[in-house]
């Protein structure tokens, strides 16, 4: 096939069509495809596990307490000291200016401690050092009427505290939204643009060539078009989930591979030259070298990527498929465009350079290298090991991070204001655990004697505050027998609604009714859905929250199946909940998914190798290096850069990331071994390899490692950390595991690193010094 494809791709007539063949496609592509704008979603729910109780509880929620009610903004009002006679005034003004006919018609409902006083314990800290104005927001995320609102929101405010010692700052589900909005607004442009300009830069300095360095940004750019309009197509017809983050990520990807597969083909194009041949001949003969290197480098990155179809996590399973769909395209683009361009360009590609005469391509420093290992293969196994297990020892100091709102900058209003309320209000009051209770075609007035039960019990668990519901609205039961209740709600509903000037509703009635109003919030319109409100004494955001929702759901269990309740649809959902799900998620994926990959990544190395033990140690030596570059960067997240931990949805992408493309270089290095060791027996084969490629896949690596090093320039902390330990996973395979670990094992194994073939054994054909 290798061979059918250098044909091709060294033939004139070759040249015009696969032209021809790539403009048609990409044009048809971008005709019929909708623009990435138009099917991108940030909806959370979209990326969470799928079947899980969490997102059932999203799905109830929406259903039975619709958006109707507004999307929440919570306006936080804080003060180092209590509030003054003087403060208060300023919270009155700032509440009357929220309700006035100033404010956006968006604000459907203002809960402040002067529109309901009765929520004074909610709304006021104890210290009275801060209160909330909860806000009420119509309209959607995505058609900009919630962002706008928010910002006027935060400059009215603003304007009511100048010359004040008070601070104020807009979070909650609005507010926090608004500023992802921000941050990820045109986020794939800027990615695009730095990583071109990294790009551009870097080739100039190692070509020092301009045409050379603007060839890789043609070709990736070329193919990012088509996998741009491929995401597209497959997010709008099957149903796949699409964001910002994914596209940024798909660019950065798309440019470190293909401007390394670049790298490899002008290299192995330019030795060919340098040896006098033709340049139709150099480039047949490089993709015939090459072709199946790239191929094999790509396909461990593809299959990696497409194992996570098979995750329960829904951010790994959208975002899977899509980087798998970009590293095919790369790789077509990679087998024909690029090497294309490249002899079209001809010798005249490397001016102002010229290669007519023959030039050695390995440089003196990776001479040295390759002697060195070749010399003491044994101490510098020893040397690189005990340096790649040093680094693993930031790993038992990692903390798992699952606070979103970590990852804003530190002045971002969102975060201010979550900082702000745990400050001075408990914990778990800013992000309450729900617990749904739900059957269709039933009232749930019907059961509010075995829901007061139920809440009783989850008040009574360790680590619970308070419990709000239809029978305790403001956390405390109310004082009545719950059993005959339900049926006067019902009938004192019933009543209200036929009542008239001449019938009055009964005592019995109007009382019923006062605790059918006092709790409707947590009723659903339809009254089949209710709400329990658990508040926690600790952070929702925290492992040991976390660990408190898988007790609590066993206790919920537990406790219906002695009551009414029993025949119900019972889910506990709410932020601590969803991050409980997403951890669970996340373990099941790496317990079942990793070992996939990595069995399927050994494979196709078996394939590619001929060979059962050098796949084996690539492998392992991979996994170490991302342990590695793992502990390394826990003790420069942690320690030097202060953060509160890692974030824990993007070890897995570290692990696939750093994993599939490691592997990438092992596969250049090998391929190239096993080459030489045909030409110059073992020692002299493996020393070769090693100083022909050196250059070539140090400086792929530097690029690759630069174009995730892009991430440290977004103002989100999960990029930065994700983009960080990438870089820092590349170099290290690049300088340590590629170039020294790798070639000293196989001088040590010898010919039993390709067993069971037999390369290694045989003589060589010529001699290194010929």
């Amino acid at each position: 096939m290798f061979h059918l494809l250098a044909r091709l791709v060294s033939s004139k007539r070759g040249n015009a069509a696969i032209i021809a063949l790539a403009i048609i496609f990409v044009v048809l592509l971008r005709l019929n495809a909708p623009a990435l704008s138009d099917v991108t979603t940030n909806q959370q729910e979209d990326f969470l596990p799928r079947g899980v109780d969490s997102v059932r509880a999203i799905e109830l929620v929406q259903a039975k307490f619709p958006s109707s009610q507004g999307i929440p903004a919570l306006l936080v009002v804080h003060k180092e000291t209590s509030f003054t006679d003087n403060d208060y005034d300023v919270l009155r003004n700032i509440d009357a200016l929220l309700q006035s006919e100033e404010a956006p018609s968006t604000i459907q409902n203002v809960l402040s401690l002067f529109s309901y006083p009765e929520a004074k314990d909610t709304l006021l800290s104890k210290n009275q050092h801060s209160t909330m104005f909860v806000i009420s927001i119509s309209g959607a995320f995505a058609d900009g009427a919630v962002h706008e609102t928010v910002n006027w929101i935060r400059s009215a405010a603003q304007k009511e505290v100048v010359n004040t010692t008070i601070e104020v700052s807009v979070t909650g589900p609005a507010g926090i939204a608004t500023d992802l909005t921000d941050v990820f607004s045109d986020i794939d442009f800027k990615v695009t643009s730095i990583t071109i300009l990294l790009v551009l830069t870097l080739l100039l300095l190692i070509y020092r060539s301009p045409i050379l360095a603007i060839l890789p940004i043609i070709g990736v750019s070329w193919a990012l078009i088509a996998a741009h309009a491929i995401a597209a197509l497959l997010t709008k017809h099957f149903d796949l989930a699409l964001n910002d983050q994914v596209v940024s990520i798909m660019s950065v990807l798309m440019f470190g591979v293909g401007t390394d597969f670049t790298l490899f083909i002008v290299s192995r194009y330019r030795e060919e030259l340098t040896k006098g041949f033709p340049t139709r001949q150099s480039m047949q003969t490089t993709m015939q070298n090459i072709g199946p290197a790239i191929t094999s480098s790509a396909g461990t990155t593809f299959i990696a990527m497409l194992a996570l179809i098979l995750s329960q996590n829904g951010s790994f399973k959208a975002m899977g498929p899509m980087l798998a769909v970009a590293i095919l395209v790369m790789l077509a683009f990679g087998l024909t465009v690029i090497p294309v361009l490249t002899v079209l360009l001809g010798k005249a590609a490397f001016w102002p350079f010229k290669i007519d005469k023959p030039k050695d391509q390995s440089g003196r420093f990776w001479k040295k290298v390759s002697d060195l290992v070749a010399r003491k293969p044994g101490a510098i196994m020893i040397v690189t090991l005990s340096m790649l297990l040093i680094f693993t020892s930031g790993l038992p100091s990692m903390k798992p991070s699952f606070n979103f709102l970590d990852s804003f900058p530190q002045d971002t209003d969102s975060r201010r204001g979550f900082e702000l309320l745990q400050k001075d209000f408990v914990p778990g009051e800013l992000a309450p655990t729900d617990v749904l209770i739900t059957r269709e075609n039933s009232s749930i007035y019907n059961q509010l004697e075995a829901i007061e039960y139920l809440s009783n019990v989850l008040a009574e668990q360790p680590r619970v505050v308070q419990v709000n519901g239809p029978t305790r609205p403001q956390g405390a039961p109310l004082s009545t027998d719950f059993s005959p209740i339900g049926k006067a709600i019902l009938l004192a509903i019933e009543a209200k609604g036929q009542e008239n000037p001449k019938h009055k509703s009964s005592p019995e009635q109007q009382a019923a009714l006062g605790i059918y109003m006092a709790g409707q919030t947590f009723v659903s319109q339809d009254q089949t859905t209710a709400k329990l409100q658990v508040i926690l004494d600790t952070d929702p955001y925290s492992t040991a929250a976390m660990d408190i929702i898988s007790d609590l759901r066993k206790t919920t269990n537990t406790a219906i199946a002695q009551t009414t309740l029993s025949s119900y649809e019972i889910v506990i959902g709410g932020e601590t909940a969803v991050n409980t799900d997403t951890r669970a998620s996340i373990n099941r994926d790496i317990l079942f998914v990793a070992p996939l990959i990595i069995l399927a990544i050994w494979i196709i190395l078996v394939l590619l190798l001929r060979s059962l033990v050098a796949p084996t140690f690539l492998v392992v030596s991979v996994l170490i290096s991302f342990l590695a570059a793992l502990g390394l960067s826990v003790l420069v997240f942690q320690g030097l850069l202060g953060h509160q931990g890692v974030a824990y949805s993007l070890l897995p992408w570290m692990f696939i990331f750093l994993v599939a493309l490691g592997v990438d270089y092992n596969i250049y290095i090998m391929s190239r071994v096993r080459e030489e060791i045909r030409r110059f027996g073992l020692i002299d084969g493996t020393r070769e390899a090693i100083s022909q490629t050196g250059g070539v896949i140090t400086s792929a690596g530097l690029i690759l490692a630069g174009t995730f090093s892009v991430f440290t320039t977004l103002p989100l902390r999960d990029l930065f950390q994700l983009g960080f330990a990438v870089a820092v996973g590349i170099l290290l395979d690049t300088f340590i595991v590629r170039a020294l670990l790798v070639p000293s094992v196989v001088l040590l194994l010898k010919k039993w690193t390709w067993w069971p073939s037999t390369i290694g054994s045989e003589k060589p054909n010529i001699s290194r010094s010929t």
